[in-house]
């Protein structure tokens, strides 16, 4: 037996030599096979553990029929991910509030005993626009157009030097506003990808809230 300088048991067992050294040999082969073995094993089970599961994506179900619109699937760079073709979506309305969106106003004041008109002049425009985080822009559009209003349209500007005449009561004070006619808009998108073999995965419910113009611009005068 050959002995290690140092004198801590444990090491001087590791380098002592046996008489069958080839036996010798083969055992430590064998046990470190059997570490080797127990390194893959803890490695495969931590390769499982990270890998995603079904369970964690979305089900995969029939692809819906009723779908309202549809755009190819891209990456930041432009590629289609590898599994997907196509984005469906389907639109459900939530809630629509007719909104009246100033572009100018003008208080005007009569403090005399006799009615006066006043000729006022929009000097400045606003831009009503229909915004959507989820889904195709023309394909909300369309919704909005057959379920709220036939009148709405994606995104209107307002005209300036529009003028009108308003007559003041005596003792009055009223407010003359220009704007444009619009819609405050609830909405929901469903969203399912499609898979190969003729099947979707369900990719989430989107709520949404935009502005939606009509193409009815005007004068109103409310008293104020």
């Amino acid at each position: 037996m050959r002995m290690s300088k140092n004198h801590t048991t444990g090491l001087v067992e590791l380098l002592a030599i046996p008489a069958d050294h080839g036996r010798s040999r083969r055992a430590r082969w064998r046990q470190r096979g059997g570490t080797v073995a127990a390194l893959v094993g803890l490695i495969t089970t931590v390769l499982v553990v990270i890998t995603p599961s079904v369970a964690n994506a979305g089900a995969i179900v029939a692809c819906p029929t009723d779908y309202t619109d549809s755009r190819l699937v891209k990456d930041k760079r432009g590629n289609i991910p590898f599994g997907y073709a196509f984005e469906l979506y389907r639109y459900t309305i939530l809630s629509a509030t007719p909104v009246f969106v100033v572009s100018n106003g003008r208080i005007l004041e009569n403090g005399s005993d006799s009615p006066f008109q006043q000729t006022v002049t929009t000097t400045a425009s606003v831009t009503v626009k229909v915004s959507v985080s989820v889904g195709v822009e023309a394909g909300v559009v369309g919704v909005f157009k057959s379920s709220v209003n036939s009148s709405i349209e994606t995104t209107r500007t307002s005209s300036i030097q529009v003028s009108t005449t308003v007559t003041v009561l005596p003792h009055t004070t009223v407010i003359a506003e220009y704007g444009i006619d619009s819609y405050r808009i609830e909405f929901g998108a469903s969203v399912w990808r499609t898979r190969p073999g003729g099947l979707c995965e369900e990719w989430g419910w989107y709520p949404q809230t935009t502005m939606a113009p009509t193409v009815f611009e005007r004068w109103r005068v409310r008293n104020a």
